[in-house]
């Protein structure tokens, strides 16, 4: 049931808002390893229900409504621990699982916390690869260009393998370019991993 797995999920925020008081680098470590596999889980959930050649629309919409309680529960813990600015000697992995959250959260949050990632770009705590993403998706939820390439779009159909598209880009001639100096693969390299991972043809 949605409504126990949610209850579940703010139970779980709860006790870790508990934990977050009196927490050592260590403890956020492990709570943030916590944060990034359910992310991560849900989203392979996913991928797994796209792969083939039709969708189970029904299990689709339950993956969809699962991700969204993981991310609700996610959102609410990385806010608590970045109230007094972003922890200090975390490891890179526990880094990436708050820039992670972010990157997944909507927009308001996504605005909220980019100064602060921005931050940790400067510093190196976060790549340039992943601020470029972030960046990107901000773009594309304004309704405005990418800048990176980062994202891509598919229309959903019947089809579980419809065909994926880049993002409209700023500039396409520069767009290699710009991706070269963000520490990301050629455009081109890039599609093809899609293809990979979700089984459908990237233009």
């Amino acid at each position: 049931d949605s409504r126990l797995i949610l209850k579940r999920g703010i139970v779980l925020t709860i006790m870790m808002f508990c934990a977050v008081a009196n927490v050592t680098a260590q403890n956020i470590d492990s709570l943030l390893r916590e944060v990034q596999n359910s992310d991560q889980s849900a989203r392979l959930a996913m991928i797994q229900l796209t792969r083939g050649d039709q969708l189970d629309i029904d299990a689709v919409l339950a993956a969809q409504e699962h991700i969204e309680q993981v991310d609700s529960t996610n959102q609410a813990i990385v806010a608590r621990l970045l109230e007094n600015g972003w922890a200090p000697g975390l490891t890179k992995e526990s880094n990436n699982a708050i820039w992670l959250v972010i990157d997944h959260a909507p927009l308001d949050y996504q605005l909220r916390y980019l100064p602060l990632v921005e931050q940790q770009v400067a510093t190196g705590t976060i790549s340039k690869s992943d601020y470029a993403t972030l960046y990107d998706r901000i773009r594309m939820r304004q309704g405005s260009p990418q800048r990176y390439g980062t994202q891509t779009v598919q229309h959903r159909s019947s089809e579980a393998n419809a065909p994926i598209y880049v993002y409209p880009v700023e500039n396409p001639r520069k767009l290699n370019r710009l991706r070269r100096k963000m520490g990301l693969m050629p455009i081109k390299r890039y599609c093809r991993q899609i293809e990979k991972i979700y089984g459908a043809p990237c233009i």
